[in-house]
């Protein structure tokens, strides 16, 4: 998929999902609930969805790829918690953006004024008309569909700013009096409602393979995006606390509209609606853009039928993109508004529970190639507390969702059972749990290389990080023509003898290192070149030692003749580095052209050109 998302595009993406109908429905709802007190309850679940959004911007890191959660759950927990994961996960991102395109409905009534029966309907056509064009626009591509997000998001912002703006003149500080008048559980409880407001940077987890430089993007773009939510909530939602009186917001759907009619008359609605419109549109085109993708990745691992795996010419999940909006349309068709809120709230919850068990899973696997650019201060205890707040609040949405949340992780049990097991076959992060267990009862090395393999392909996809000194260490490297004589031991001595000039005390590390790998048969190889390393601890400077052998080398266990050889010596306490580079290595080198340019360098310094990618003399 085309690397094609900003920052730009990751605020938009989740800055869109997450002021919808959290601040342009709820707050009537949720006042009702709480009185004014409804002001610290947005506060108070911004602050609880910290530890899943710092949980969910480390595996996005790590793994950047499409499908987001039931990426991070099928590689740490398993295929069968994979597919119950995305199956939640799915449902909960399709029933956000249903109560999205039905909250238009509430906007339209304000703007319309017609009969509530006739507006009813006429909504839920104008959802249905808007999911298509959503749906046409995500298959034309992700950076189409990103840039009409930005847009989106910056009127949106635009216009909440003017309503803070002029609102802030015209609030009665009367109106925050009694601040809790029921105490303080329901303001607990109204935080679980508006808690999904906030979780609109899931969404960005499911198009991170499509996220440029995911390491810096995608935290980037999560943090601005809950900062900017968080301050629209509380400060929006004080302002409308403080302009609409008591008796009026409680039973109010259309909250801003009103406030905005208050304190600007009837053209301030207006404005408003726009904003809701705007704001309910930004939320359905980020769910169908991340609910697809979904599908794709489930698909790709063959747990959903090979339709959903495959991609169209612009690179789109066509399949996931139609069976998305299918089922937006169907609920939007048949259920009722208040009823999805809950549904969409219950399973996001669940799913973010899952999240933050993924990265406890993945930490303590100690997967060698587990290498998020960006890590969760805090860990576990952070983690911890981000499922202890999820499976908390759960229960406050009502017995109807969580039995509906249930039946849905028990749909992919079934899905598991019969279509799914036996299908997937990667490995997963859990086994190298047990595997770390077995190893400290009985001594044996830890096997199980399959997600090494999956996670080292994704660190060579992602590439080198800013303070890796690839460039600097390939252009002070040794270069060699071997003689035609040359065996591979005669290489690894001279390795061994170039290494030790810069670690005299290291002499036998780097040849047992060495030496011992390649009699086993273990030198990384393929297609004429090999990658003979070394980690050891105390080394300070990383090391390179660069081989061309014009009558190839043979060296043990590797059947094709060898042409190139890079011989790498790295600090065994960062050995994530190391990983980068080797991986930096290979990606150069499976390049079409390598050994043709390689084989026809003139002298060391051209060797060096040709592995940096850089053009002739």
């Amino acid at each position: 998929m085309k690397k094609s998302l900003r920052v730009r595009d990751v605020f938009s993406i989740a800055t869109g999902a997450m002021i919808g109908s959290g601040f342009f429905l709820l707050p009537g709802i949720a006042f009702g609930a709480a009185g004014p007190a409804v002001i610290l309850a947005y506060l108070l679940a911004a602050v609880l969805i910290v530890p899943t959004l710092l949980s969910s911007a480390e595996l996005s890191t790590a793994m950047p790829r499409a499908g987001g959660t039931y990426f991070f759950a099928s590689r740490s927990m398993g295929p069968m918690a994979g597919v119950i994961d995305g199956l939640v996960a799915w449902l909960a991102m399709l029933g956000k953006t249903a109560f999205a395109l039905v909250g238009i409905g509430y906007y339209v009534l304000v703007a319309g004024g017609g009969d509530a029966g006739e507006v009813a309907w006429l909504v839920k056509i104008i959802a249905l008309v808007i999911v298509v064009l959503l749906a046409l626009l995500n298959a034309w591509g992700a950076k189409e569909s990103g840039f009409f997000q930005a847009v989106l998001v910056v009127g949106l912002l635009f216009l909440s700013a003017w309503f803070m703006g002029q609102g802030a003149f015209s609030v009665k500080f009367a109106h925050f009096a009694p601040f809790a008048p029921r105490g303080l559980l329901p303001v607990l409880a109204t935080t679980g409602l508006v808690f999904v407001s906030y979780a609109g940077f899931t969404k960005v987890c499911s198009v991170s393979e499509e996220v440029a430089d995911p390491e810096k993007t995608i935290p980037r773009g999560m943090l601005l995006a809950l900062a900017a939510a968080t301050a629209v909530y509380v400060l929006g939602v004080a302002i409308v606390v403080g302009v609409v009186p008591a008796g009026t917001l409680a039973d109010d759907r259309t909250p801003l509209a009103t406030a905005a009619g208050t304190f600007a008359g009837r053209a301030g609605a207006w404005l408003m609606v726009a904003a809701g419109c705007l704001a309910f549109v930004t939320t359905a085109n980020a769910g169908v853009l991340a609910s697809s993708r979904y599908l794709y990745a489930m698909g790709r691992d063959k747990v959903l039928p090979g339709a959903f795996g495959r991609l169209s010419r612009r690179g789109t999940p066509l399949a996931g993109i139609a069976a998305s909006v299918l089922v937006v349309a169907a609920v939007v068709v048949f259920l009722d508004t208040e009823g999805i809120a809950k549904l969409a709230s219950t399973l996001m919850l669940v799913d973010f529970a899952l999240v933050n068990l993924c990265v406890i899973v993945m930490r303590e696997s100690r997967v060698g190639s587990y290498d998020p650019g960006f890590r969760s201060p805090l860990y576990p205890w952070l983690q911890l507390a981000g499922i202890g707040v999820s499976l908390a609040l759960i229960p406050l949405m009502g017995p109807m969702p969580v039995i509906f949340a249930l039946a849905a992780a028990a749909l992919g049990l079934v899905w598991y059972a019969v279509y799914a097991r036996g299908r997937a076959d990667h490995a997963v992060a859990v086994m190298k749990v047990l595997e770390r267990i077995a190893e400290q009862i009985l001594s044996r090395e830890s096997a199980g290389p399959a997600l090494d393999r999956e996670l080292r392909e994704i660190m060579k996809e992602k590439g080198l990080r800013e303070a890796d000194p690839f460039l600097e260490v390939i252009s002070r490297a040794r270069a060699v023509d071997l003689p035609a004589s040359a065996e591979w031991d005669d290489l690894m001595r001279d390795a061994v003898k170039h290494f030790t000039g810069y670690y005299p005390d290291k002499e036998e590390q780097i040849r047992e290192g060495l030496f011992e790998a390649s009699k086993k048969g273990n030198t990384p190889a393929a297609d004429g070149i090999a990658l003979p390393h070394v980690l050891i601890g105390g080394i300070q400077r990383y090391q390179v030692l660069i081989a061309r052998s014009r009558s190839a080398l043979h060296f043990p266990g590797v059947s094709r003749p060898v042409k190139a050889v890079f011989v790498l010596l790295g600090n065994r306490a960062d050995p994530q580095q190391h990983l980068r580079m080797l991986a930096a290595v290979a990606r150069r080198v499976e390049e079409p052209d390598f050994l043709e340019r390689w084989e026809s360098a003139a002298d060391g310094e051209q060797l060096k050109r040709v592995l940096l990618g850089l053009p002739g003399r």
